[in-house]
């Protein structure tokens, strides 16, 4: 009798823990910026059929299902007044209007756009949100889960909210988020119906204490900004993996490491096998690679290797005598595929990526991909559409891509946040290098004594971002620097940061440019120094560390047409250690 007493108190304590999480204001609290999310990872869609990895056609995937399109929507211009219990089941939004996902309110007539540069769009008082003007988005739609994924796991994804969500399935309470450009990731398992539609409820917040770290100088604007789709995994999977494609010290002979987190739930398997295919399918390649890489893993191999409960990671290192090399110039790619075999040999699971072998690394001074240094001739570019606002299609995306390489631009910078993952992609196969940014800007409040970077409250939150970006884009070879953010100044949260970054991955350079010439940055990175100044930088040594100086921004080219150009650049070829920039 004792015990179910016990029992049943847990069993309370858990309900009213969840109904206080469902009216809990973390959109004003500066501590919380996620609940129950996946942790940030790598493209783990499985896919079906293999020969869909040489094209990346995971969203081709009978396990892959896009949900955009028309939902239920209401609006208010203040959290006081938005309509409450609407995520119950049942609750009638028929007379609600329809707004389309992905889309921006302010463009579909839900409140105004604002362009601002340096200041926040509301009363700035940190941490706190306003609670006046404050607007909030409800979303109802209902979807189905395909029948064939009985007995799987189910994620919902989000690719892009600004600025903060919760979500609800089936009336029951999922999950919180901040961050609004970069996935928010649920399990949804636990709360889908076995048959029937399931409805998703979602209580959008334009403004929260998010929103202090995203005063990036572009249009403000609100909304389900990117796909949201739902995908199904096998219960035992592999949950995400990292892949370290190096060269060696001679640039040779390719290095290939790959970390594979798989996960099996509470009961450990007795025996699991690893299975990773290197393969390059292009007809014209210099060094045909076709590598079977094979890891069996006994329960006591697991146990030993337990990243957390259910989870365990893999480790595989292997040199390759003669690979092809990535690089803008020439963006070689090769085809992993991942298969996981249970005890059998039976293959449970097939997922995949693309992978690039380089380097990317500070030496003599200077920035250098492969052993040899580079110019970046760069664009900051921000997630913009003329039309759509900042929802940015895939055919757009390709656009960008190609303006630029016709114009002889080998680099973005993603100012000033992580993009859509399918322009990394595209710089992937097409070849041009980028500077991923971390979804850090408090621009506002300066970089004296007010910056949030010296704040502690804020640890935490830059580095989740930071960590967010780290997770989800790690496998990208394109990518070649990590950036902490923009116009943060510098302090204990930048500090903080940089270690993270530089303790999560080894193989890329961290700038932060308002570290100026602190320690924690690999690469000085001033904006709008002028010709004078970063010849003096390359004739004085004004680093005493001898990095190499590659200016973030350096001309503005909004309606405008880049004069000073060539001075800029009559500098930068003088010197080895200057090596460019971002427009």
């Amino acid at each position: 009798m004792k015990t179910k007493s016990i029992i049943l108190f847990i069993v309370m304590a858990l309900v009213m823990n969840v109904k206080a999480q469902e009216i809990a204001d973390w959109w004003n609290d500066v501590s919380v910026y996620q609940v129950n999310k996946v942790a940030p990872r790598t493209n783990v869609i499985p896919y079906q059929d293999e020969k869909g990895i040489n094209n990346l056609e995971y969203r081709e995937s009978p396990y892959y299902q896009c949900i955009n399109g028309k939902w239920k929507f209401h609006w208010v211009e203040k959290p006081s007044d938005k309509p409450q219990g609407f995520y119950a089941e049942g609750y009638d939004v028929s007379s609600w209007n329809t707004i389309r996902v992905p889309s921006n309110w302010e463009l579909n007539g839900y409140g105004i756009p604002v362009y601002i540069n340096q200041q926040n769009e509301f009363p700035s008082n940190q941490p706190y949100a306003p609670t006046e003007y404050n607007p909030v988005g409800c979303y109802v739609h209902s979807f189905n889960v395909p029948a064939e994924w009985e007995g799987r796991n189910v994620y919902i994804n989000f690719g892009a909210v600004k600025s903060a969500f919760y979500l609800w399935i089936n009336g029951k309470f999922v999950g919180y988020s901040e961050d609004s450009k970069t996935p928010a990731e649920f399990d949804i398992t636990p709360y889908l119906k076995k048959d029937g539609e399931n409805t998703l409820a979602v209580e959008a917040y334009r403004f929260s204490d998010g929103s202090y770290l995203e005063c990036q100088d572009y249009w403000r604007l609100s909304g389900i900004t990117r796909d949201v789709f739902i995908y199904s995994k096998p219960k035992t999977n592999v949950f995400d993996f990292f892949v370290k494609a190096g060269l060696d010290e001679k640039y040779a002979k390719g290095i290939f490491e790959i970390f594979i987190d798989v996960n099996y739930g509470k009961k450990v398997p007795s025996k699991l096998t690893v299975e990773v295919e290197l393969a390059n399918n292009n007809e014209n390649a210099k060094f045909a690679v076709n590598k079977i890489y094979t890891e069996e893993l006994t329960k006591k191999d697991l146990l030993a290797n337990q990243k957390s409960e259910g989870h365990s990671t893999v480790r595989i290192k292997k040199v390759i005598d003669r690979v092809e090399a990535w690089s803008a110039e020439k963006p070689t790619l090769y085809d992993m595929t991942i298969r996981l075999k249970d005890k059998k040999g039976r293959v449970v699971e097939v997922v995949g990526s693309k992978v690039g072998f380089r380097t990317s690394e500070i030496k003599d001074g200077q920035l250098k991909i492969n052993g040899k240094p580079i110019l970046i001739k760069g664009v900051n570019r921000h997630e913009h559409d003329g039309y759509t606002g900042q929802c940015v299609s895939r055919s757009m995306m390709e656009k960008d891509i190609q303006l630029m390489l016709q114009n002889n631009i080998n680099t973005i910078r993603t100012s000033h946040y992580p993009v859509d993952i399918y322009l990394y992609e595209l710089c992937d196969k097409y070849g041009l290098y980028v500077i991923d940014e971390a979804n850090n800007e408090s621009h506002a409040q300066g970089y004296g004594d007010a910056s949030l970077a010296k704040d502690e409250r804020w640890i935490d939150a830059f580095k989740y971002r930071c960590n967010n970006m780290v997770g989800r884009d790690k496998n990208h070879p394109s990518i070649i620097i990590w950036s902490l953010g923009n116009e943060c100044g510098n302090g204990v949260c930048m500090y903080e940061s940089y270690d993270m970054v530089k303790k999560l991955d080894n193989t890329r350079p961290v700038i932060n440019e308002r570290s100026l010439y602190d320690y924690n940055t690999d690469i000085i990175g001033i904006m709008y120094a002028s010709q004078g100044y970063i010849e003096k930088f390359a004739e004085e040594g004004l680093d005493s560390l001898g990095r190499p100086f590659i200016m973030v921004e350096y001309l503005h080219a909004m309606g405008n047409s880049c004069g000073g150009m060539q001075d800029y650049w009559d500098v930068i070829n003088s010197h080895d250690q200057l090596q460019g920039g971002c427009i």
